[in-house]
């Protein structure tokens, strides 16, 4: 269960409507939702006019100013604590996630350049890259609504993906929601100029991925309503295609683990369908710190 949640905010008018969100989010949850803010000064810092600890310590007071601004006009009904990092956001957040022991950070998508989508740039990005705690990433146009029922989990039989598969049916048993469980098949072009012994071999594929995926998902013990689904095409497009057609409004995917590698490119899946989102999109790592929750 869903206990406490880190809201990573910058102040824009993009996080405000994520906050919207996340307030409906901690009501639904019962939750403890945290307020934060990374401040990261320059450096080095030159200053015509004060020292350097006086021009950081000025940097603190009108960030702590702005936060607290920031979330003095949401609904009473939610009490929200608030904390001020000072570092890079990414890492802050994640400390911050691991100190309070929170289940879920939330932060806002950000739109971006096309050269800075490709060395991921955005700080919601580098919020990805390091947090070893779920990140919830609430679409541009923001949303309200916390309906959660279907639930859609993206499963290819890696790690990450079977760690989001844990995380979405334990979602799904607390919040008594369906989950629909989706592997996609990347056949690609290549089939039609395979011979008719492989082709014959492919056709029979989706019904061993159905095979599988059902075990894997018996195994985890599902709760009743979840429904698996083998579709062909690209992931990202499909699953985006998927969650329209279910009414979904929770797509829940793995995000690869700590490595160089992994930490640079996020996944190429999990990072197109991020920023193809039109609904709120929770990024599980393939190693987490501690698990959501249980009640």
């Amino acid at each position: 269960m869903i206990r406490k949640i880190v809201f990573g905010t910058n102040f824009t008018s993009l996080s405000r409507k994520a906050l919207d969100y996340t307030i409906e989010l901690a009501k639904k949850t019962g939750s403890k939702l945290i307020g934060a803010y990374a401040l990261q000064p320059p450096m080095p810092v030159y200053s015509l006019t004060l020292p350097d600890t006086e021009y950081r310590k000025e940097l603190q007071d009108i960030s702590r100013s702005k936060l607290q601004k920031f979330f003095q006009q949401v609904d009473g009904e939610v009490e929200i604590e608030t904390r001020l990092c000072i570092g890079a956001p990414g890492q802050e957040l994640s400390k911050l996630a691991r100190k309070e022991k929170a289940d879920l950070i939330v932060v806002a998508k950000h739109s971006r350049s096309r050269l800075e989508r490709f060395f991921i740039a955005s700080t919601t990005e580098r919020i990805l890259r390091e947090a070893r705690t779920p990140v919830l990433v609430v679409p541009d146009a923001g949303l309200q609504s916390v309906k959660w029922d279907p639930m859609i989990c993206a499963v290819d039989f890696s790690d990450p993906s079977l760690e989001a598969l844990k995380f979405a049916i334990q979602l799904a048993r607390d919040y008594r929601s369906d989950l629909v469980v989706i592997h996609v098949l990347e056949l690609g072009p290549a089939m039609k100029t395979l011979g008719e012994k492989s082709r014959a071999k492919l056709a029979a594929l989706p019904e061993k991925v159905r095979e599988k995926l059902a075990d894997v998902v018996s195994t985890l013990g599902a709760p009743y309503g979840t429904h698996t689904v083998v579709v062909e095409g690209k992931p990202p497009e499909v699953l985006l295609e998927e969650a329209t057609r279910l009414d979904s409004d929770l797509l829940i995917v793995g995000k690869q683990g700590n490595t160089l590698l992994d930490r640079i490119t996020v996944g190429s899946t999990s990072s197109a369908v991020m920023r193809g989102a039109h609904l709120p999109v929770v990024l599980v790592p393939g190693y987490r710190v501690r698990s959501v929750s249980r009640s």
